[in-house]
């Protein structure tokens, strides 16, 4: 079996994302998140961000306990009383 790996595939996906920029991407998801579930494609549309970083910051959010994954690739923020 062989692979074709296309020239610079490795370079786009190890560069990191800078933390600045991911914390405005937080506030920007945040924003546009609430109990009712939205598409992540969605979210991404809306938000104009990367995929890579609106997938990292759910990411975040649900190890955090706050955001649950719905069915279809959605999401939403869990209520909470803090």
């Amino acid at each position: 079996m062989s692979y074709y790996v296309a020239k610079g595939f490795f370079d786009t996906v190890s560069k990191s994302l800078d933390e600045a920029v991911l914390k405005d991407a937080r506030t920007l998801i945040w924003n546009n998140l609430n109990t009712d579930p939205v598409s992540v494609d969605d979210l991404i549309r809306e938000t104009k961000l990367e995929a890579r970083a609106v997938n990292i910051i759910l990411v975040e959010l649900e190890i955090a306990g706050r955001l649950t994954r719905h069915v279809g690739n959605k999401v939403s923020m869990i209520y909470r009383e803090d």
